[in-house]
């Protein structure tokens, strides 16, 4: 059986039809060009969508159409801290809107040195509103900005630059990448995953426990961030007795998720109990079980039956079903599972257990709703946890020896990016 080719020359086989391996078009440069004008992109239709003001369900809209649904959380704990009872935002952690913060105050200061803004002064906003959302808005743009950097660094590191580069494309075209430009944690939260997969390869284990802690900090799915980088840096001291690896892992896991256990003594202390996130979440809805339910959460029914929708509606010929992102999302999270599952299993030179992440937040999502999958709706934009799937499409044959495929996706991809953004702006619940 012929052997494996070295990355120099499977990278130098990959670039074939394509500019060679140093070519600057697979610069960060580059790379940072194309995400502004997917920023640009996303903006526009924002600014165009429409905006049906006569939703009674909604009595509070803010004229930024990057803030909509949970960016209202975001806003309330800028703005105003955590409410005194508990409430639908208690459940909400909070170092995106602490990130904010300083941006907020140094816009408001700004401010102070003019006359005050145009934009927020022709559609007669307070500006206190209008800074408050804006400093949303930039932070998550930086934080994706810096995200894509490291990103682009760890990629190059396993598998050269042209699949770093492919692998940046297809982190800015992915569907559910608009949350990049909206009042939205995601841009931090992937920016910790970059931060802690490129920690770990370099073998700095307190560092990448650092950035899980503040993934967890972020959101509640850092605790799979945590768990997996915790499994990948077990996996690394193979050379060590295995009580020493694990003993190594207690205090680095006590890191790992420092940020959420901030966060629960905080709620402790601010609400008198360390369960408030979970009262809070108690108020969302969930299915009730019947005498099929077991059979439907076994068999993934609820997942794998609507991820058909788009085939079927294209079939039929129901093409004005397409535009609605909400029949989508089972779809990414099909895609992105499966494959999760063929890249732990072929891994190639990404690190194979990194494959776990969607694999695992996925999960956390289907337990928590398994009968009927109603809260597996908004799980697609918790797959953008899954770098490595990204990277690892970007180093197939398929994607580095033709610009074709990518191409593709990439434009498939953004097509949907426009049809989530609008919708967003338009206060339909698209994920």
């Amino acid at each position: 059986m012929p052997s494996s080719p070295t990355p120099a020359a499977a990278e130098t086989l990959s670039n074939t039809k394509i500019p060679g391996p140093h070519s600057a078009w697979f610069g960060l440069p580059a790379l940072l060009g194309f995400f502004a004008l997917t920023r640009v992109m996303v903006i526009v239709v924002a600014l165009l969508a429409p905006q049906h003001r006569d939703r009674p369900q909604f009595d509070w809209w803010p004229e930024n159409p990057l803030i909509r649904w949970d960016a209202g959380h975001y806003w309330g704990i800028l703005t105003q801290g955590y409410p005194e009872q508990i409430k639908d935002t208690t459940a909400f952690f909070p170092l995106y809107p602490m990130l904010a913060w300083p941006v907020w105050k140094a816009i408001m200061f700004l401010d102070t040195l003019t006359t005050g803004y145009a934009y927020a002064g022709k559609l007669g906003l307070p500006r206190n509103a209008f800074s408050s959302e804006l400093a949303l808005v930039i932070t998550s743009h930086a934080a994706a900005i810096a995200a894509l950097v490291v990103f682009y660094r760890w990629c190059a590191e396993i598998a050269g630059r042209r699949a770093a580069f492919v692998a940046g494309l297809l982190l800015s075209a992915f569907p559910t990448a608009m949350y990049f430009s909206t009042g939205y944690a995601e841009s931090v939260f992937v920016l910790c995953v970059a931060l802690a997969l490129r920690f770990v390869q370099k073998r700095r284990a307190w560092a990448a426990c650092i950035a899980c802690a503040a993934a967890t900090a972020t959101r509640p799915t850092g605790i799979v961030l945590a768990a997996v980088v915790l499994l990948m840096l077990l996996m690394q001291d193979a050379d060590r007795p295995w009580g020493r690896r694990l003993l190594r892992l207690i205090p680095l896991g006590v890191v790992s998720i420092g940020g959420m256990l901030g966060h629960i003594a905080f709620l402790k202390v601010y609400y008198g109990r360390a369960d408030a996130y979970f009262v809070a979440q108690r108020g969302w809805p969930h299915s009730q079980p019947d005498a099929n339910s077991w059979v439907r959460a076994v068999t993934f029914q609820p997942v794998l039956e609507p991820a058909w929708k788009p085939f079927k509606y294209a079939f039929r010929g129901e093409f004005g079903r397409l535009t609605d992102a909400r029949n989508w999302n089972y779809l990414i999270n099909v895609l992105m599972v499966g494959l999760s599952v063929v890249g732990f299993c072929r891994p190639g030179r990404v690190p194979r257990f990194a494959f776990l992440l969607s694999i695992l937040v996925f999960l956390l999502a289907w337990q928590d709703d398994p009968i009927d999958g109603g809260r597996l709706l908004g799980i697609a934009r918790y797959h953008l946890i899954g770098l490595p799937v990204l990277l690892w499409l970007a180093d197939r044959p398929l994607f580095g020896r033709t610009w074709l495929a990518p191409a593709l996706l990439i434009a498939a991809s953004l097509v949907l990016q426009c049809f989530y953004i609008s919708g967003y702006v338009d206060w339909i619940l698209v994920s």
